[in-house]
């Protein structure tokens, strides 16, 4: 796991988007665990299984989650890759564009986010 996000109950509210990843701040409930993966450790094979093990563990045992919605995952990598999207299709999930750089991967148990970084830069850019 490379990050771990919990929001304050007391926080800003979720339109309050900050200067980075401004979408992907009201995306996040009470908590999220993101992989980041760059070009010199890119994303490969079985590490999006990784990513929602990480999820389920976390699940069980953090007892101030009352429902799975309230815990989300998150995968930046620079860009999509054949790799990820093999991943994606083997363990019966799809891709849902939400633009910008942003993805949703639906159909799992948790809600997962793609950010691509590459897409999110050039789309800040404009």
């Amino acid at each position: 796991m490379d990050y771990l996000f919990l929001r304050k109950s007391n926080s800003s509210a979720p339109d309050d988007t900050g200067q980075t990843l401004r979408r992907l701040w009201p995306l996040v409930p009470q908590a999220a665990i993101a992989e980041f993966k760059s070009i010199g450790r890119p994303y490969r094979a079985r590490e999006l299984d990784r990513l929602y093990s990480y999820l389920h563990t976390y699940w069980v045992d953090t007892a101030e989650l009352k429902d799975r919605h309230d815990l989300i995952g998150v995968l930046m990598v620079p860009d999509r890759t054949p790799t990820l999207d093999a991943d994606v299709a083997s363990m019966g999930l799809q891709f849902r564009d939400m633009e910008e750089g942003y993805w949703e991967i639906a159909g799992g148990l948790f809600r997962v986010y793609l950010v691509e970084l590459d897409r999110v830069e050039i789309g800040r850019a404009h």
